[in-house]
């Protein structure tokens, strides 16, 4: 990460009214020394000032004290004024996060800070009110200014997250799963997913790619078309046993997600290993869930089946939707030609509705609390 400061003048003053032979610390980058603060000195003792004065040099390296005369150093969180005369104050942290590589911001107060990226820290700030502006980032929305102010030996954290303008590509289910026996001939049943972006058609390419290589067991058709669109997925027969992982990638030209890859597992049991088969149901389209245990399948949406699983102690998990709470994890033991399904059941949260009434005219105006309960979509 590039990270650039930029020093400018301070146009506030330090509070330094302290006891009597004190040690002057500032809070700026100014120190003004008030009412008999001295000040140390790294190799000739120290030198008392009074109120309103502050320390000058000669060359010689001695000091001497003037009316009305200010301290300034560095704004790095501490500074070396002169002849081994050392002043310090307690500075901060700024900490910026970002959603994009290529984001970029500006941050402006006591001091200027410009930076890039998705994460920055920038200690021994000086204390003070920060603002900080993002910069413009093609094909996505710019972050509002946000403004802090950093206390003395604080932090300050300053988050952006930049939208897409552009369409997203939209795929279910989002993951593909297959099984089958060694020595299965096959090859199985094609599965479909479809592939839509809810504006006008993009063109669209689709690819087949698989880790770590084992043939070209897989494989997509159509490889090329526009959305909407429907695509037919492949795995091949008469591998060895194992478990295969491979990707669907569809890239479209104009979408803010392009490329998007759907992953893709095939589980080929041993030759003589009983096997069963998994249901997966949801009330949800938007569900996820990942089946553990033996083998390992992941699916989406409503329903999925899992044919040819080896058998033993499965445990399903359900991935999280926005605004609805999904069920807890289930686990279940698969035998020889048996079945075993799992249900996920996400739900809405219940909602209260006040709603003023009146019970009567003995009762005058009250208020009537009705309870709904929601659920679904």
């Amino acid at each position: 990460m590039r990270r650039t400061i930029l020093t400018r003048p301070l146009s506030f003053a330090c509070f330094a009214l302290l006891a009597r032979q004190t040690v002057l610390y500032g809070q700026s980058n100014t120190a003004v020394a008030d009412s008999a603060v001295s000040i140390g000195f790294q190799d000739s003792g120290s030198a008392t000032v009074s109120q309103g004065v502050s320390v000058s040099f000669d060359a010689s390296g001695g000091a001497t004290v003037s009316q009305g005369v200010s301290i300034s150093f560095a704004e790095s969180g501490g500074g070396v004024v002169g002849h081994g005369v050392s002043v310090s104050f307690q500075s901060g942290g700024i900490h910026v996060t970002t959603n994009l590589s290529t984001a970029s911001f500006t941050i402006t107060g006591p001091a200027t800070y410009t930076g890039t990226g998705t994460a920055f820290t920038q200690p021994n700030a000086p204390p003070g009110q920060y603002t900080i502006s993002f910069g413009l980032a093609a094909g996505y929305t710019t972050p509002t200014p946000q403004t802090q102010i950093l206390a003395v030996g604080g932090s300050v954290y300053f988050t952006g997250t930049y939208s897409s303008v552009l369409p997203s590509l939209g795929v279910s289910p989002a993951t593909l799963g297959f099984s089958y026996q060694q020595g299965f001939v096959g090859p199985p049943s094609p599965q479909n997913m479809t592939v839509s972006n809810g504006g006008a058609a993009l063109s669209l390419t689709a690819v087949a790619s698989t880790t770590p290589s084992g043939g070209t067991w897989l494989s997509v058709s159509p490889t090329a078309g526009a959305t909407p669109a429907t695509l037919s997925v492949s795995v091949a027969g008469r591998l060895t046993a194992g478990t295969y992982n491979g990707q669907i990638t569809i890239t479209a030209a104009g979408a803010g997600n392009s490329p998007l890859a759907v992953p893709v597992t095939l589980v080929v049991a041993p030759p003589g290993l009983p096997t069963g088969t998994i249901n997966v149901t949801t009330n949800f389209a938007a569900a996820t869930f990942t089946v553990s245990g033996q083998a390992t399948y992941t699916g989406s949406g409503t329903s999925a089946t899992f044919n040819n699983a080896p058998v033993g102690s499965y445990t399903i998990t359900f991935g999280p939707v926005t605004g609805h709470t999904a069920s807890f994890p289930q686990t279940q033991q698969l035998t020889g030609g048996g079945t075993i399904t799992f249900d996920g059941t996400y739900t809405a949260p219940t909602a209260v509705l006040v709603v003023p009434g009146i019970f009567g005219t003995k009762l005058g105006n009250t208020t009537q609390v009705v309870w709904l309960s929601i659920s679904g979509d």
